[in-house]
This record gives structure tokens, sequence and C-alpha cells, in this order.
């Protein structure tokens, strides 16, 4: 047999059992087969939440102010103001009704002497018996102890105390209380009026003991002396 082939087993005619049969893809393998949970996508998150509804913070009160003092508070603890009418000149016999101190309404811290009396006598006619008379020294200057002083010297010799007598001691015993220590003295005042460097008047007073004699209005005062 001739064999033109090199092939030591000849020629090998194809047959169908020489051709490959088709190779049938693999199975495919499930997660489960690994102990893998199937993948399972997670919910949708929401864009946003709600916050949950807020109650309104109750509204505040307008604040109430505090109430404004009424301008007649001091009303009714005020003092009455007194006002005494003045010696007018002439010379006046009088009983003497109060001394006191008070502190003056248009400076205050600066402190008044008042005396004030009952006319007994005047030589003045509009002067009636009966009627009340005052003197006010301010207690500033450099006159006012030299007033007090002749006054007081007048009370107590009208008492029939020796006026070399005087100290403060008895001018605080006369102003204590209501101011009636020494009332009840009987006194004289001779009044008359100065001019002033301003233009104005200035009514003197000399205190005495009173006397017997008849009351005699004094001279109008010379302008410049006193």
């Amino acid at each position: 047999m001739s064999n033109n082939n090199n092939n030591p087993f000849g020629s090998i005619p194809a047959t169908s059992a020489n051709t490959p049969a088709p190779v049938a893809p693999a199975p495919q393998e499930h997660p489960a087969q690994w102990g893998i949970a199937p993948y399972v996508p997670a919910p949708p998150v929401p864009s946003s939440v709600a916050p949950a509804p807020v109650a309104p913070a109750p509204p505040v009160p307008p604040s109430v102010a505090p109430a404004r003092p009424s301008l007649f508070a001091g009303v009714p603890g005020a003092q009455p103001q007194e006002r005494g009418a003045y010696f007018a000149p002439g010379v006046h016999r009088v009983i003497l009704q109060r001394i006191k101190v008070i502190e003056s309404n248009r400076n205050p811290g600066t402190h008044l002497f008042v005396i004030e009396t009952q006319v007994h006598e005047s030589s003045d006619p509009a002067t009636a018996p009966g009627s009340n008379r005052s003197q006010v020294i301010k207690m500033a200057g450099h006159y006012w102890q030299a007033d007090v002083q002749a006054f007081a010297r007048a009370v107590l010799s009208a008492q029939g105390q020796d006026p070399g007598t005087l100290s403060a001691a008895t001018l605080d015993q006369w102003v204590a209380g209501d101011g009636t220590a020494a009332a009840g003295t009987t006194l004289e005042v001779e009044c008359w009026s100065t001019p002033t460097q301003k233009g104005g008047e200035f009514t003197m007073h000399a205190w005495r003991a009173p006397t017997t004699t008849p009351l005699v209005a004094p001279a109008p005062a010379v302008p410049g002396q006193f």
C-alpha cells in the first residue's frame, strides 16, 4: 500500500467523531451557594425629614412702667406756710407769744429767728390792738447776733431778771418745743424805717422792757443814719 503521506498512521479521514463537540456554558453559580445573602437595595432615604412642630412661645406681656408718684404726694404732710405781719414804724406795746427758729424757704440751710407777738397798744393807728406782729431776724451776716442779744436782754429785763445772765442755754430753752417758754412777757418795741443802699427800706427794731409813758411814734429817720 502506497502511502503518500509521511504520517505513519496514514491519512485519517475526517469523521464526525473527530469534530469537537460544542462546549456548553458553565452553569452560573448563585451567591447563595457560598452563604452570601443576596443583595437587597436599601430603601430610599427621604430627602428631608420635617421637624416636629414647635409650639409658639407665649406672648411677652408689655412691660409695665413704674407708677409715677403723684405731683401731690407731699401735700398731706406739708407744713403750713406761716406769714406774719411785720411791725410798722411806731412804738408798740406787745405781749410775747412765741420765739422759734425755722429754716428759710428761700435760702435752704439759712435759719431765721422769729419773734411772734400780739399787739396790746400802738402809736400807729393802723396797728390795732389784738393784731399779730412779728420780727424775723436772718441768722447770717454780721449783725444778727447783736439783734438777738438786744431782744433777749429786753425779755430778761421785762421778767425782772438781770440781762447780764443771758446765755446760749437761755435762748435754747426759749425756742425749744413750741417756743412758748417766754410767752406772756410784755415788751415794747420801737420801729422805724431806714433807706437801704439799693433804694429800698429796712425796718429797725429796738426792744425794751415796758414803760408807763405814752406811746409816741418816733420821728422819721434821716437818710443814711440809723
